[in-house]
């Protein structure tokens, strides 16, 4: 290309390197459009240490939508030879900049460096083994690592940035982005828009959404998803502990294999009962891996109104006005509700001794209490009785 520069060895500023299949001894295909890379004219063969091997004359070249055809005026025999690439002939594009070893910058403004790096994009910059930048403004270092879109960067071993995932960022090992200005690290991928995976194999689907730890999903747009095995599945849900998924909408699941199913709900515990409605706002799980159970369950009734519900029966209701309290013991029941100064309802045992009737007579009132015992008050008056003669 024009005020190019390529210095080492193989390496090639302006021009690019193709694998190719070979139809006949005259005639090699390369996948995709690259006519405008191949004019009529010499070209060179290279083998696998970048050494040129053999050169041919182009006489056509035709792409037919799918792979680029080159014809060679005389036969070429490359079958029993080591695996080579094809260097194009035409110059493209401007000032790029290649060094090392078999290393290409073909985009204008480009910079290759290192060993078999390739920088395509505009503005692009590649460097390290094998790395590859196809999207303009973008750049891939490490390892096997290829920035597919514009203005992304890869880093680390056999990471990338896909063609839609503009502005991206993918770094670590076997990390991908998918999706726009998403950022993929450790192991893992990124699919929804603006959205973050970290750690061992996470993977967040939603548009800004989060998900960390190990292989734990954010499915919902603006979830989060954290711990191990988590899944947060509602729209600005959040999925913490081990094995917990919270579906609905605003949902907060938490603990072990807690499932926060209905919209704005919390749960926690451990394995709490499945098929609530959007009424049950709040649990906390008791169960286990064979029964799923609850300890405690808060549901809506109507408007403002709630009831709580422990280990299945309803111990209060806000249904009724007054308040009602339910679940208590018979009549027979040594304990009793109480209300101190600070307006705290307390459930306690009474102590007192009471007075639970009596008897009146002749001047004594005897009095049984509350434990069985009797007592007597006497001094009462029995009534009078007048001497003097009424005149």
């Amino acid at each position: 290309g024009d005020y190019a520069h390529a210095e080492g060895l193989a390496t090639v500023a302006g021009k690019s390197f193709y694998n190719f299949t070979i139809i006949n001894p005259t005639n090699f295909s390369i996948v995709g459009d690259v006519s405008d890379h191949f004019t009529n004219g010499t070209i060179w063969f290279l083998d696998n240490n970048g050494n040129v091997r053999l050169s041919a004359t182009v006489t056509n070249v035709n792409y037919n939508g799918s792979i680029t055809t080159i014809t060679l005026n005389n036969s070429i025999d490359l079958f029993d030879t080591p695996p080579f690439v094809i260097v194009a002939n035409k110059n493209k594009g401007y000032s790029q900049h290649s060094e090392g070893r078999q290393s290409v910058a073909s985009g204008d403004f480009s910079h290759a460096e290192g060993y078999e790096t390739f920088a395509n994009g505009q503005n692009s910059h590649s460097e390290g083994i094998f790395t590859k930048t196809t999207g303009d403004y973008s750049h891939a270092e490490g390892s096997n690592t290829t920035t597919n879109s514009t203005g992304s960067h890869a880093e680390g071993y056999n990471t990338g940035t896909h063609s839609g995932a503009t502005y991206s960022h993918a770094e670590g090992l076997d990390s991908y982005t998918y999706g726009q200005y998403s950022h993929a690290e450790g192991q893992s991928n990124s699919y929804g828009t603006t959205s973050h995976s970290e750690g061992g194999f996470t993977i967040t689907q939603g548009t800004y959404s989060h998900a960390e730890g190990y292989y734990t999903t954010a499915t919902g747009d603006k979830s989060h998803s954290e711990g191990e095995n988590t899944n947060s599945i509602g729209v600005s849900s959040h999925a913490e502990g081990s094995n917990t998924t919270s579906s609905g909408v605003a949902s907060h699941a938490e603990g072990n294999n807690t499932i926060a199913e209905s919209d704005y709900s919390h749960v926690s515990g451990r394995y709490n009962t499945t098929g609530n409605t959007n009424n049950t706002i709040a649990i906390i799980g008791c169960g286990n891996s064979s029964t799923r159970k609850d300890a405690f369950r808060v549901d809506l009734i109507s408007g403002t109104s709630a009831s709580i519900t422990h280990n299945g029966i309803t111990i209060l209701s806000g249904s009724t006005t007054p308040l009602k309290i339910v679940g208590l013991q018979s009549s027979s029941d040594s304990n009793i509700l109480t209300i101190d100064v600070n307006g705290v309802v307390h459930y306690k045992t009474l102590n007192d001794v009471y007075v639970t009737g009596g008897t009146y007579s002749n001047g004594t009132a005897t009095f049984t209490n509350s434990t069985g015992g009797t007592f007597n008050v006497t001094g009462f008056s029995t009534g009078v009785t007048n001497t003097d003669t009424l005149s």
